[in-house]
C-alpha cells in the first residue's frame, strides 16, 4: 500500500477477479479478458494438434473458449506420448470441477489445470510437487541439484524435468 501511494510510476497487473482493497479507484483500471469466439478457440487449437471439427468445437465448449484454459490443453499435445483429442474430452467432461460449481472462466481454467495434471507421468508429478516449494526463478543446474538432493535415481541430467513441466505449461 505504501509503495503504490509513494510512486507514480509503480504498476501492478494482477489476474484477480476479486477487488483489490488497497488500490485507490483513480489509479486502478479494470481490463476484463474475455473468453475467445468458437471460431477463434479452434484456430487456436489447431496450432496444437490436428483437431476434427468435433473435437475443436467439444474442447472449446469444456474449456469455455478461455484463452489460458486452451492453451493449458493445447500443451497436452507437447511431447511424448500424447493423449489422443477423445482422451482429453473424457477427461474434461469427467472433471468434478463441472458438477461443483457454476460454469465459470475460472472453473474451466481449473478442469483444464486438473486434465494436464492427470496426463503428467508420475515422476513429472512429484518433481512438479517439490519445485512448487521453491518460489523464485531458478535454472535446469539448480534444478538437477535440488532433485539430486531428493532423490539421486532421478537422472535430471539424462531428462530436463524442467523443460517438460514448460512444454506441459
Amino acid at each position: 500500500r505504501n509503495t503504490l501511494e509513494y510512486s507514480k510510476y509503480l504498476k501492478f497487473i494482477t489476474t484477480s477477479r476479486e477487488a483489490m482493497d488497497f488500490l485507490h479507484a483513480e489509479r486502478h483500471h479494470l481490463c476484463i479478458v474475455s473468453e475467445l469466439s468458437h471460431h477463434d478457440a479452434g484456430k487456436l487449437l489447431r496450432v496444437f494438434y490436428n483437431f476434427t471439427n468435433e473435437d475443436t468445437n467439444a474442447i472449446a465448449n469444456l474449456t469455455g473458449c478461455s484463452p489460458l484454459a486452451l492453451q493449458v490443453i493445447g500443451s497436452i499435445f507437447n511431447g511424448v506420448n500424447q493423449p489422443s483429442p477423445r482422451e482429453i474430452i473424457a477427461k474434461l467432461k469427467d472433471d468434478p470441477i463441472h458438477t461443483l460449481s457454476p460454469s465459470t472462466l475460472g472453473t474451466h481454467v481449473y478442469a483444464s489445470v486438473n486434465t494436464s495434471y492427470a496426463f503428467l507421468d508420475g515422476t513429472l508429478r512429484i518433481v512438479g510437487h517439490y519445485l512448487a516449494f521453491f518460489p523464485g526463478s531458478f535454472d535446469k543446474q539448480e534444478t538437477c541439484g535440488i532433485l539430486g538432493l531428493i532423490n539421486s535415481s532421478w537422472q535430471c541430467h539424462e531428462v530436463d524435468y524442467l523443460e517438460h513441466l514448460s512444454q506441459r505449461s
